[in-house]
């Protein structure tokens, strides 16, 4: 019953933002901060969920500012893992359109989303993938940030996933972000990772491949 209360109140909130008066966008947005406090979004319904999506995405450009926000931060990550692959996807997609108008938005994201890789029951492949993707795309963004040099070593310490196909998407996001100050880091990270006594000879290749690329990457750089 709550949680269609909160449904009603995302919609209501959502009709709000899509009149465009800026002087109702505030409160309209205050509010879904203290909504935000109170629930994980990724246990409401498919359609609490994609309304929540539509209200980051219709409120975060007017109010750049909240992309420093831990709540706008962690509702955005909860939505990038939701169970419902519809809500997975339009939130990925939405990563591409945000990023240009939002400083260090694609760092954010991607620093947080490492932490929910790991998680317990784990993420499925296919949506995860498609976050990587989506994270690839935005890896000129993500490498002109500051903060460029902290991301790559959150990205690199989701190898842990034991997963081939992740693996190599996460060492493909590395060389993407990589740079002449952070090459060093990473090769260390990806050497440490070929170390482990857990790795098999398909990993070992991948990772062998990963530092062969930051050398390259770096040489042309």
């Amino acid at each position: 019953m709550e949680h269609m209360s909160q449904c009603s109140e995302f919609s209501m909130i959502a009709s709000t933002l899509e009149l465009g008066d800026n002087v109702s966008t505030i409160p309209a947005m205050n509010r879904t901060m203290v909504l935000l406090t109170r629930v994980d979004l990724r246990t409401l319904t498919i359609q609490a969920q994609q309304g929540a999506l539509k209200i980051l995405c219709a409120s975060l450009p007017r109010l750049p500012g909240h992309v420093n926000d831990v709540r706008c931060v962690v509702a955005f990550i909860s939505l990038l893992t939701s169970p419902y692959t519809d809500v997975v996807c339009a939130c990925a997609n939405a990563l591409l359109s945000l990023s240009p108008f939002l400083l260090g938005f694609a760092c954010a994201m991607a620093k947080a989303y490492r932490n929910f890789l790991a998680q317990t029951p784990p993420l499925h492949i296919n949506n995860v993938i498609t976050v990587l993707d989506r994270l690839r795309q935005l890896g000129s963004t993500i490498k002109a940030d500051p903060d460029v040099d902290n991301v790559s070593i959150c990205v690199l310490r989701a190898l842990s996933i034991r997963d081939h196909v992740l693996q190599q998407k996460i060492l493909d996001l590395a060389l993407d972000i990589l740079n002449p100050r952070n090459v060093e880091n990473i090769v260390q990270l990806v050497c440490n990772e070929m170390d482990m006594a857990v790795t098999t000879i398909e990993y070992r290749a991948m990772l062998q491949k990963a530092i062969d690329g930051c050398y390259m990457k770096y040489l042309m750089g």
